[in-house]
């Protein structure tokens, strides 16, 4: 394991308790935010937020997904419900698919985070002999039955498939072949509908509406589904490997060369880069609720290695306080900078406030997780003089800051 301490221009190992020349895949879980999984000559399980590790199995070369229960843990035609322990297997005897000369030939096997009976797959008899092409096929009871879904295309070999997870009857498809497009279910995945003539990703934040799709062309928000997409970000012309949104909807957006970092609260007025070296290609990727940026590379000094990195700050401890930094800089002249600190996941109200106590701004009213936060703050519409920045903060009450803009 390796850790940043200059946002990623360096890196130190501080563990070697797995395989640093096989790691396969690292995932955060989605039920419990200190609960991590690594996949190295095992599988590993962190309870702590990656400070501590025990190898729950032997499996090795797997990619790993996770449900929304902490135990629920996936990998192909294989669950486990009791944290990687033990595996239940997919039974695909009931698809209607003839049994080929080499058995059954399943390009996508993609479980309900929600709900881990309900499991969907791309599957034939097989392998490129037409017309025995991938089809579409889901299950709600792990297996016993199966059926077809209506709307989606035929003989497709690559596609992803995504689940709302605040909409558990929403579902949607990536076709990644033959041009690629979009398709979502309404019904829980017995009918779907085309969405978008482009294979977007997609990535939905835990507690809203909102959800972000990227492909080449960039990186796009939507409020309604994915049927309208506004430009969210583009990265002074990166392309998008990977997208990830922590509960306090920070977007996380991996590229070939760095790691951006925004608040859409922001309406995009703010990234936060973290330039990578070395690091051709991404093996698994991961966002802690702490806001711990966990990635596995085969690029770090040429083996592969799991990098830690606090995106906020080159202090990669959670502050053991709540603070209102300076404002900088102080006089400003249109902008200036405002930092607060936060040890714990937190309510923040940050308003700004002329002499006679009316509001100006408020640059944010959410919860926030633990470390350390920027805001840009514009006066530039505002006359000279002086201002005050209060921040409220749940459980910590209000700590204040005067500020003079001189133009």
């Amino acid at each position: 394991m390796f850790l940043t301490h200059n946002p990623g221009d360096s890196w130190v190992e501080i563990d070697t308790f797995y395989d640093y020349s096989n790691v396969n895949d690292v995932a955060a879980s989605r039920g419990d935010p200190n609960r991590l999984y690594l996949v190295s000559d095992g599988l590993w399980r962190s309870d702590d937020d990656g400070v501590s590790w025990q190898m729950v199995n032997e499996i090795s070369y797997v990619e790993i997904e996770t449900g929304l229960q902490p135990d629920d843990v996936f990998s192909g035609n294989y669950r486990s419900l009791d944290g990687g322990v033990t595996w239940d297997v997919l039974d695909y005897t009931n698809t209607g698919i003839a049994v080929g000369e080499y058995g059954y030939y399943v390009t996508e096997v993609a479980y309900d985070p929600a709900n881990t009976d309900r499991v969907f797959i791309l599957a034939s008899a097989a392998r490129f002999e037409e017309p025995d092409n991938p089809q579409p096929y889901y299950t709600t009871d792990f297996g016993d039955t199966w059926q077809q879904p209506s709307g989606m295309p035929q003989y497709t070999w690559e596609g992803d498939y995504y689940f709302d997870p605040l909409r558990p009857e929403r579902v949607y498809f990536r076709r990644r072949d033959q041009g690629g497009s979009l398709y979502r279910s309404d019904d829980g995945g017995a009918n779907f509908a085309l969405l978008q003539d482009e294979a977007y990703q997609l990535e939905f934040a835990p507690n809203s509406d909102r959800l972000i799709a990227w492909s080449s062309d960039g990186l796009f928000s939507s409020i309604d589904g994915g049927e309208t997409l506004d430009l969210f970000g583009e990265l002074a012309g990166e392309e998008p490997l990977n997208v990830e949104i922590t509960g306090a909807e920070q977007v996380v957006v991996l590229t070939a060369t760095s790691v951006w970092f925004c608040d859409p609260n922001l309406d995009n007025s703010l990234w936060t880069r973290l330039l990578l070296t070395d690091l051709p290609h991404e093996d698994g990727f991961a966002v802690s609720e702490s806001g711990t940026l966990f990635l596995v590379s085969e690029g770090l000094r040429r083996n592969a290695g799991l990098l830690v990195s606090a995106p906020e700050t080159d202090n990669t401890r959670l502050p053991d306080r709540f603070e209102l930094l300076p404002v900088t800089p102080n006089p400003f002249n249109a902008t200036a900078r405002v930092d607060i600190a936060l040890p714990v996941p937190t309510t923040v109200r940050l308003e700004v406030l002329n002499v006679l106590g009316q509001s100006m701004t408020v640059l944010a009213d959410r919860r926030f997780a633990a470390g350390h936060h920027q805001f840009v703050l514009d006066g530039s519409n505002w006359a000279s003089g002086a201002y005050l920045l209060r921040a409220s903060v749940e459980g910590y009450g209000d700590q204040t800051r005067r500020m003079i803009l001189l133009k």
